[in-house]
């Protein structure tokens, strides 16, 4: 007699083995396939980008050396998907512009017409300092005192500038629009360093816009002592300037020698009360309410000391790269998408 024949398939082990590779496959697929769709996106912004540049370099050739009012002035015409945010300087001599697509932008400026990662919505102004001291959107006339171009924070050579700690810094005219004093409208400060001094008991100064040497006499201020980093902005309370050893608001000196993102934002109330927050490397690490905003007058803006005058001490020791300021305040996204894509 013939045997019966036995019944072959596969087994649960052999099964689950093909779901998984299956499962595997289609993760690899749709990964590659939003890859694809992500480059695709970025390709046409930055073509939109260009395009709307070319507009506007052509309606400046046309109108004796100045920018138009607004888009429209220059025949653009916005496309259907795209955010639209163009950003003139005073006296139409510079702008940036910025194209936003869901939580993507690209931003240009009258300075860096190259499109750029990251958002330029109300930049006013900006340095790069990719070997050069220029301001890339009002056309600041910024003066060099020293300091020397170094490896920005993204690795690229010559894309940040070296302080000495002893008597380098840049200067920039006190002029709108990086002047706050006791206006009433929103700002954000943004920049990288990379501190390396030793010590604590130094006064290190990384912007400055100052008459004299008190909290009364100062628009605002960066500066790093005794384990701290303060964002100073006038004397009315620990908010406005939080470096008393009792402040609830201080900020803990970031780790030296390794670069950090550091923003600042305030959103006054009134011309000397408002809100102000700082942000360290994509994280929020104070909220608080200012008081007694103070003012500086029309004195220079100093980019690695306190003013022009001082002692060795106050000078920054490190590298500056990508200083940046935004007439509004950042929202949340735009800071943390500002630190994860890094300098520019």
């Amino acid at each position: 007699m013939w045997a019966p024949r036995k019944q072959s398939g596969f087994t649960i082990v052999e099964l689950l083995i093909v779901i998984v590779v299956i499962a595997i496959l289609a993760a690899i697929t749709i990964v590659a396939y939003t890859g694809i769709q992500d480059r695709a996106k970025a390709s046409a912004m930055v073509s939109e980008v260009n395009q709307v540049v070319k507009k506007l370099e052509a309606y400046k050739v046309q109108n004796n050396d100045v920018y138009p009012t607004n888009l429209g002035s220059a025949d653009i015409v916005e496309s259907a998907g795209y955010s639209y945010n163009y950003t003139p300087a005073p006296n139409y001599t510079g702008y940036s512009f910025d194209l936003q697509d869901g939580a993507k932008n690209y931003f240009a400026t009258s300075g860096n017409t190259t499109p750029t990662e990251g958002s330029g919505n109300g930049l006013v102004a900006w340095w790069p300092y990719d070997g050069s001291v220029t301001e890339a959107v009002a056309g600041l006339q910024s003066t060099l005192y020293g300091a020397t171009p170094t490896n920005g924070q993204n690795g690229d050579t010559n894309g940040a500038y070296s302080f000495n700690g002893n008597n380098n810094r840049i200067d920039s005219p006190g002029i709108p629009p990086i002047v706050l004093n006791n206006a009433v409208r929103d700002y954000t400060f943004s920049f990288w360093y990379n501190a390396s001094h030793t010590g604590n008991s130094d006064v290190r100064f990384i912007l400055s816009r100052r008459t004299s040497d008190g909290s009364s006499s100062t628009d605002y201020i960066f500066f790093i002592y005794s384990g701290y980093l303060t964002f100073g902005t006038g004397s009315g309370n620990d908010c406005s300037w939080p470096d008393s050893s009792a402040s609830t608001n201080r900020v803990p000196e970031p780790s030296r020698n390794t670069w950090h993102h550091v923003v600042g934002t305030i959103s006054p109330t009134s011309s000397t009360a408002g809100q102000k927050t700082v942000w360290v490397d994509g994280q929020k690490i104070t909220d608080c309410t200012y008081s007694g905003k103070s003012t500086a007058g029309s004195a220079d803006l100093h980019v690695g000391t306190r003013y022009s005058t001082g002692s060795g001490a106050n000078y920054f020791q490190g590298s500056l790269d990508d200083l940046r300021m935004y007439n509004r305040v950042l929202t949340d996204q735009e800071i943390e998408s500002l630190f994860s894509i890094g300098a520019q």
